[in-house]
């Protein structure tokens, strides 16, 4: 009966967390126009229950949209950081 209900129980699968520190940088060829730093969050946490895994996962937690790259359409496009994500896997 114990060993029946320890299998059960949820289990924590793995647990993450990054910060992605970026300094200040020119984003043009000429070094025209900088960029400011920024943080980034990014972070996991998966359950594994039996055979089953959920997970739960989000990119740029912070939603900072900050210019990373001078874009080939011209001196003021600029590629942002990507928005926020969240994604469930099971």
């Amino acid at each position: 009966m114990v060993r029946a209900e320890v299998d059960r129980q949820p289990v924590v699968e793995g647990r993450e967390i990054t910060l992605i520190r970026k300094d200040g940088t020119p984003i043009t060829c000429l070094n025209t126009a900088a960029a400011g730093g920024y943080v980034t969050v990014d972070a996991r946490l998966g359950l594994r229950l039996r055979q089953y895994t959920i997970a739960v996962q989000g990119q740029n937690l912070t939603n900072r949209r900050d210019p990373v790259t001078a874009s080939e359409f011209g001196d003021q496009s600029y590629y942002l950081l990507p928005a926020r994500q969240l994604m469930l896997s099971i």
